[in-house]
């Protein structure tokens, strides 16, 4: 269930205790939040009046906040229902009616759980106040993934076991572009220092050379966490037709540019190790986006607007910042190794770990040439 609304009349986005605020100073009546009942027609009100924040439609109905009968706090935070007509199918909330669910790929703008998230929670009230950029903005921007979304889609149904399989067989085996090796003999193998892992090693490579000649041809690199990452997802969506994020791979270059430009050229926002520089946040990333998306997603505009509104003075109202921002890349790395591999046409062999398959190897060759 949506925390937050956006309100067509307001042109800003608002939580449920904002909207009763509001009604409240409209209606000249004390605050709705301690009022447990809502008139029928501030409930009409809301209906028309508030939209989903991922796909947009209304017919909003208020829960309000759970509040403990003896301490009067509140214990569980208020959200809107969207009973009538219900979210679309392409929406996040579509499959997912928890109170506390949050969709991934919403950014908090508001958050100051870091200095980079208050800097830039900094940087969107300065771009709202000063008319660069306002909430609609933010609201229209996801207005445009959403359509996105329901533009391009992938069936889901990658084997979750390969992308391990393919990492472990690429650290295990050995490839050169060229797995022959001398022929082993009783004679070769007395040799002082023989190496039987390097032949063993030889032996996996060759076994599985078409595997490892595809994933260097076509780019199938994969670390430990990217794998972990795909396999995640191949299992959660098995058989699913999802969107597609590849399909804004021009706009995730261009928001990687940006993203590394501001971290390299701003010093708030300049990363303090250089372990901590090969990775872009996700809060800048959906900053970035933004400011392509306002600039129509020309990176010379969006670098100008960058400039301006980090030029601008200190004193702003933070609560501007109060707003679901959109990072549209949500684990773009992983969807697009998922493709890549999905298209490849590889497969995981009866022996799903070149590890084991290794070590069975090397076992076999001692004991073969064991005098």
């Amino acid at each position: 269930m949506p925390l937050t609304g956006y309100s067509r009349s307001e042109g800003k986005e608002l939580d449920v205790g904002q909207v009763l605020s509001l009604l409240s100073n409209r209606n000249g009546h004390s605050d709705l939040q301690e009022n447990i009942e809502i008139s029928a027609e501030s409930r009409a009100f809301i209906r028309r009046d508030i939209e989903c924040p991922c796909c947009f439609v209304t017919g909003a109905e208020i829960v309000q906040p759970g509040v403990s009968k003896t301490s009067r706090k509140i214990i569980r935070q208020g959200y809107f229902r969207f009973a009538t007509p219900g979210h679309r199918p392409e929406c996040d909330y579509f499959k997912n009616d928890s109170s506390s669910y949050v969709p991934e790929n919403l950014i908090a703008f508001g958050s100051e759980r870091s200095n980079i998230t208050r800097e830039i929670r900094a940087l969107v009230c300065k771009g709202i106040q000063s008319g660069l950029f306002s909430q609609k903005s933010i609201r229209d921007m996801r207005e445009w993934f959403f359509h996105m979304k329901m533009g391009a889609s992938l069936d889901v149904k990658l084997d979750p076991r390969l992308p391990g399989w393919l990492y472990n067989l690429r650290i295990t085996a050995v490839f050169y572009g060229n797995s022959d090796q001398v022929p082993l003999s009783a004679t070769i193998v007395k040799l002082p220092g023989f190496d039987w892992t390097s032949a063993a090693q030889k032996i996996l490579t060759k076994r599985h050379i078409h595997a490892l000649e595809k994933s260097f041809q076509q780019k199938l690199w994969l670390d430990g966490s990217l794998v972990t990452r795909v396999e995640v997802l191949a299992k959660r969506y098995n058989g699913e037709n999802v969107f597609d994020p590849t399909s804004l791979r021009s706009e995730y270059d261009q928001a990687l540019q940006l993203g590394q430009f501001i971290t390299s050229n701003y010093a708030p926002l300049k990363p303090r190790t250089k372990k901590s520089s090969d990775k872009l946040e996700v809060c800048v990333l959906a900053f970035s986006a933004l400011l392509l998306f306002v600039g129509d997603w020309d990176l010379g505009r969006a670098a100008n607007l960058f400039a301006s509104i980090s030029s601008l003075p200190d004193d702003f109202d933070p609560d501007l910042g109060n707003v679901m921002g959109l990072n549209p890349f949500h684990d773009f790395r992983a969807w697009d190794m998922l493709k890549k591999l999905q298209d490849s046409g590889l497969t995981v062999p009866d022996e799903p770990s070149p590890k084991i398959e290794f070590e069975q190897i090397e076992s076999d060759l001692r004991e073969q040439f064991r005098s």
